[in-house]
């Protein structure tokens, strides 16, 4: 033998140490394109940090993040730096990014909002279960991507980085042009 582990073995261990480092085992590209068979809510209707109602369904047509976060969330707090360059860079191309903070206060999310900059809707999603369960929410940061015709891509749970996120954007926006 010559002190290789055996293909399948390699395999098998790199997808385990991929899975405990928080790293998709099988290569972005491969992974991404998505057969979007899970619709999105898109009937939910939330109030943004000025008190407006905010309804899922004013994005039709285009592709979403769906950000769930908090302003006491490390991992948040590193990722939405890249949403708001993400927003501005794809934003005329169909590219929507909403924020759903699940904080209770206002003050504080909107001092947050301010401090880094958020360029897109920030919608209050504390109190809102309904919401948070029909995307599968159960830690934070949460983001979910939407297809232009309404359906579940992807879902990243915990940090996840900007090319990453990119990486799927930029094959969903060419993919509906």
């Amino acid at each position: 033998m010559s002190g290789r582990l055996p293909r399948r073995a390699r395999a098998l261990a790199s997808a385990l140490l991929a899975g405990a480092l928080g790293l998709s085992a099988t290569p972005l590209r491969a992974a991404t394109t998505c057969s979007a068979s899970t619709p999105a809510a898109r009937n939910f209707v939330l109030r943004d940090v000025d008190n407006h109602k905010w309804t899922f369904a004013s994005t039709r047509g285009k592709v979403v993040l769906l950000d769930f976060w908090a302003t006491w969330c490390a991992p948040c707090k590193i990722e939405i730096p890249g949403f708001v360059e993400m927003y501005d860079r794809f934003k005329a191309d169909g590219f929507e990014v909403v924020g759903v903070s699940m904080d209770t206060d206002l003050p504080a999310i909107k001092a947050f909002a301010g401090e880094h900059r958020i360029n897109y809707p920030i919608l209050i999603g504390a109190g809102a279960d309904g919401v948070s369960r029909a995307f599968g929410v159960e830690g934070l940061p949460t983001t979910v991507l939407v297809t232009r015709d309404g359906r579940i891509c992807r879902t990243f749970v915990g940090q996840t980085s900007k090319a990453q996120f990119e990486d799927v954007i930029t094959q969903l926006l060419a993919a509906s042009r």
